[in-house]
């Protein structure tokens, strides 16, 4: 009998602790990636103008710019900054639209479509 009991406790914490850590790690994606408010305020961290800065400066070198045109360097650090809150702004709206378009798509049942026929349309049998 113990030896039931022993096995039933075992069993009973094993499965515990199973869809404990399930539901922890569905509960922690939740509240992070799929909440848009935290992905939007995690964005909104980040150094776009460095970022942008980085981005230019591997797809042109440095060799390749010319000594006459270091103040094109100049110009692009300063239209950077100021593009910057428009950037965040796009970088937010297209963020937030992606998410709730996968969390739409994710709610919604599958319809599957036996017919073969497009939607809105039936296909007439030859008589």
């Amino acid at each position: 009998m113990k030896f039931l009991k022993g096995l039933a406790l075992s069993l009973l914490g094993f499965l515990l602790f199973l869809s404990l850590s399930i539901f922890g790690l569905a509960l922690m994606l939740n509240n992070t990636l799929l909440n848009p408010d935290f992905v939007v305020s995690e964005l909104n961290k980040l150094d776009v103008s460095s970022l942008a800065r980085d981005m230019i400066s591997a797809q042109i070198p440095l060799e390749q710019i010319p000594l006459e045109g270091e103040f094109i360097t100049e110009i692009l650090d300063d239209t950077i900054a100021d593009l910057e809150p428009w950037i965040r702004e796009q970088v937010n709206t297209v963020t937030l639209l992606q998410l709730r378009l996968s969390i739409r798509e994710k709610s919604k049942p599958e319809r599957d479509n036996f017919s073969g026929a497009s939607k809105g349309k039936r296909e007439r049998k030859p008589a």
